[in-house]
């Protein structure tokens, strides 16, 4: 993926093995990380953030947990 500390959607969709507008909706809910960013292109996120919020609330066996 990316060297820098910070993913987008998209590369929160690959991580996470879904689409993109999943990726969407994920990045919605309450239990989800803060943006570190909002940029003009769209929002970005930590990556230690995403990882440790999918380590927790993740399973790519099923949705993910409430």
């Amino acid at each position: 993926m990316s060297h820098l500390p910070y993913w987008g959607r998209a590369e929160i969709a690959e991580r996470l093995g879904v689409h993109r507008s999943k990726a969407y909706r994920l990045t919605l809910r309450p239990d989800f990380p803060e943006p570190a960013a909002r940029l003009s292109t769209g929002d970005v996120w930590r990556i230690d953030a995403v990882e440790n919020w999918a380590a927790e609330h993740w399973s790519p066996d099923g949705p993910p947990s409430p």
